[in-house]
């Protein structure tokens, strides 16, 4: 049986990657390049197990990685190859940074939100290219959270006092079911802020 483990970590976003982990050295010039001062904002861990006739069943680990530069990439453990996979990597725009993650292994789609308000929805064809298939929003501040419920096919999403959600069609895309205001109670010691 194989579980999305959602693994929840706040890094300050002056935080290398590259410096923070250790794994600097697993990683050729470039991709350090890349990596060093971009900081990682949100992450998510999947396991999952694949069978070969030769090795039998073996267990993997994919880690997602939403960079403050607005990259999106993932390592599979154990290391297939040293370097990091790009889903996306910014145009050199505007950084909009990704602040949380969620991954529905059915649909082989990757949800981003960021702080540019949007859920964006990343699938992988058959020739292991992603894409953009659909943004989902706007919400009414950065997307802090994102999750996946594959077993309704639903996303929810929650941009500072409101939380989204949204269903499958039968075309594919996604689609706004509700939205839901989420007030502040001070007596309680919530209170919401914006962006």
């Amino acid at each position: 049986s194989s579980s999305v483990v959602p693994i929840f970590v706040f890094l300050p976003l002056a935080v290398s990657f590259s410096h923070s982990s250790g794994w600097t050295n697993r990683f050729n010039h470039d991709e350090r390049r890349i990596l060093d001062g971009t900081g990682i904002t949100s992450l998510l861990v999947d396991q999952f197990v694949t069978d070969n006739k030769q090795e039998g069943s073996l267990n993997h680990t994919a880690i997602f990685l939403g960079f403050r530069n607005g990259a999106v990439g993932y390592l599979t453990l154990p290391l297939v190859d040293e370097e990091v996979q790009w889903i996306h990597q910014p145009d050199g725009s505007v950084a909009k940074p990704i602040f949380s993650l969620a991954w529905n292994r059915k649909r082989r789609e990757i949800y981003c939100g960021s702080a540019d308000r949007f859920v964006s929805v990343r699938s992988i064809a058959n020739s292991n290219v992603w894409k953009c298939s659909q943004q989902l929003g706007p919400h009414t501040g950065w997307v802090k959270d994102v999750i996946s419920d594959s077993q309704r096919d639903m996303i929810h999403s929650i941009g500072c006092n409101y939380i989204e959600s949204w269903t499958a069609t039968t075309m594919g895309t996604w689609k706004h079911a509700c939205s839901r205001l989420i007030s502040s109670s001070p007596e309680q010691g919530a209170t919401l802020s914006s962006d």
